[in-house]
């Protein structure tokens, strides 16, 4: 789906009426679009996010920005090894030898300025890293595509509080019925609750004495992620 269309949805369902006005007036948009890039941002912990990036140069990986980060890998000759994350202090610790060369061993991921430091520099061009992480995201142009993993009821959420700050932003009275709406797409979104479902078998809580003894995830999965 393009931006397009959920702007056109939100601006139709408050300062334009899709019957009588269907050539949506300029301004309008630009304001919707605005709006909708401010929501985009604050919700950017809940919209879903492309989770795995590969960079086929340190250059591309150092020059891109990240939200969020959980673990940088390089591969060199189809063989995958995890670096080991580093906070600042150690990083610089063990970052001793300056200008240092070779299999990269640890990262550290700057969460101010979103940027990802390797030590020591790889040697090959060849490199080629895999970070499972969020990429800070540009504003989205009226053209450009919402994410592919966002489901028709985020989308909602998104038109209809976008819908509901271009009122605000003209002074438009706000339907009664549009904000019950609007309250249950954006309560729904803030309240969902994600359970990984990914059973790990040797995670136990203690040793079971007792073949009548369960494995920890059972009770995890029963009790909803509790």
């Amino acid at each position: 789906m393009k931006v397009q269309q959920i702007l056109t949805n939100a601006i139709y369902k408050s300062v334009q009426d899709r019957a009588f006005q269907r050539i949506i007036e300029p301004h309008y948009k630009l304001v919707a679009l605005n709006e909708f890039n401010f929501i985009l941002d604050e919700w950017r912990d809940i919209i879903p996010y492309e989770s795995k990036v590969v960079f086929n140069n340190v250059e591309n990986l150092q020059n891109s920005r990240f939200v969020e980060v959980d673990s940088v890998s390089y591969v060199i000759n189809q063989v995958s090894t995890v670096l080991w994350p580093r906070n600042y202090k150690a990083f610089r610790e063990e970052k001793s030898v300056q200008n240092l060369m070779g299999y990269p061993e640890i990262y550290y991921f700057e969460q101010l300025t979103g940027s990802i430091e390797i030590y020591p520099a790889p040697s090959n061009p060849e490199y080629q890293f895999i970070v499972e992480g969020r990429l800070a995201l540009a504003n989205l142009g009226e053209f450009d595509d919402v994410p592919a993993a966002m489901p028709p009821f985020m989308i909602n959420a998104l038109i209809y509080e976008t819908g509901f700050r271009i009122c605000a932003e003209y002074g438009v009275p706000w339907d009664a019925k549009k904000e019950v709406i609007r309250e249950k797409l954006v309560g729904g979104l803030m309240n969902k609750k994600n359970i990984d479902l990914t059973a790990k078998p040797d995670c136990v809580l203690g040793m079971p004495d007792t073949q009548s003894s369960s494995p920890f995830p059972l009770w995890y999965y029963m009790s909803g992620g509790q």
